[in-house]
């Protein structure tokens, strides 16, 4: 039986993905008129900063700036556009607060500790939460399972008692290789994305039954 539940944030408790690849857009088209969303989209679309930093190196071979000096930029854009809208996904917030009544939940997420920390607090669940695992806590990033087994060696218990709720395909492939079964959300209208690597995919989290969720795992998260 599952017993943890592990929630990626952008995408899936926040529809904040949208912002980045505004702001990564903004980012690209200053340096260079001819980039466009699709671009952006590709770059940002489930990636860590660390990852997203690489992808803008090699989009842009002249670049001067630091990872730390960009995330200083990509933050205060971030927060600029966000302050407008609000981007709470309210059924994936309130499975996670269901969950966490009688389960252990974290976050792992691509972004940095401090935006997480900052969405935590918008999101109200600081109090649900074990922890969260940040872009500064592992490298390479998803799809690399490594912030999945993390997670799993933080919780203290074995992979297939654990539950990921992913939005992206890298975060799914993770999630999935880590040994964790995989609850793919894809919502109306986000981007789409390749879903195989999830056990089950639903377009609300807000319409899972979490006993149904408590019993979903078996033999290391396969069916």
């Amino acid at each position: 039986m599952a017993r943890a539940f592990c929630f990626d944030l952008d995408g899936t408790l926040m529809d904040s993905e949208v912002i980045w690849v505004e702001v990564i857009e903004e980012f690209l088209r200053a340096a260079d008129p001819s980039a466009t969303h699709e671009e952006a989209l590709r770059l940002v679309y489930g990636k860590s900063l660390h990852d997203v930093y690489e992808g803008i190196r090699r989009r842009l071979p002249g670049l001067k700036q630091s990872l730390s000096e960009l995330t200083v930029l990509f933050e205060s854009s971030y927060n600029r556009l966000l302050s407008r809208r609000d981007v709470r996904i309210e059924g994936s917030v309130r499975l996670l607060r269901r969950l966490a009544r009688d389960s252990h939940v974290c976050i792992v997420s691509g972004s940095t500790r401090s935006a997480i920390a900052d969405a935590v607090t918008m999101l109200g669940i600081a109090g649900d939460l074990r922890f969260f695992v940040s872009s500064e806590d592992f490298q390479p990033g998803k799809p690399h399972p490594g912030c999945y087994r993390m997670a799993v060696e933080r919780l203290g218990m074995p992979a297939g008692a654990c539950v990921a709720f992913e939005d992206s395909e890298v975060g799914m492939r993770a999630a999935r290789g880590a040994g964790l079964y995989t609850v793919a959300l894809a919502r109306p209208g986000a981007p789409v994305q390749d879903t195989s690597a999830a056990h089950m995919v639903v377009s609300d989290l807000g319409d899972l039954d979490p006993d149904e969720l408590l019993a979903a795992t078996v033999d290391g998260g396969e069916r």
